[in-house]
């Protein structure tokens, strides 16, 4: 819609230049979806391989980094039970 333009035309133009332009086999991608919605696990990945892993270990990393510091904020059951009402 002509309204919209202002907000969605650059991401519509991207999307066109792309199209047909991306790395990788689309029945591959689709193989992989298949067996990924089959699974029935919920997880979800990107189908390409860098730089999401990287992302993935540092985020792991920053998680055991700071899992003390989170754990910390819990209250007890007794405590819970002393906040409701």
């Amino acid at each position: 819609m002509e309204a919209y333009q202002h907000v969605v035309g650059g991401m519509r133009d991207l999307a066109h230049k792309m199209h047909g332009t991306q790395a990788g086999d689309p029945s591959k991608a689709a193989r992989a979806i298949e067996l990924a919605l089959a699974a029935d696990t919920g997880f979800r990945s990107a189908l390409i391989q860098s730089p999401w892993s990287a992302h993935a270990e540092q985020l792991l990393k920053d998680l055991a980094a700071w899992e003390k510091v989170a754990s910390d904020t819990q209250i007890g059951l007794q405590q819970f039970r002393a906040l409701s009402y």
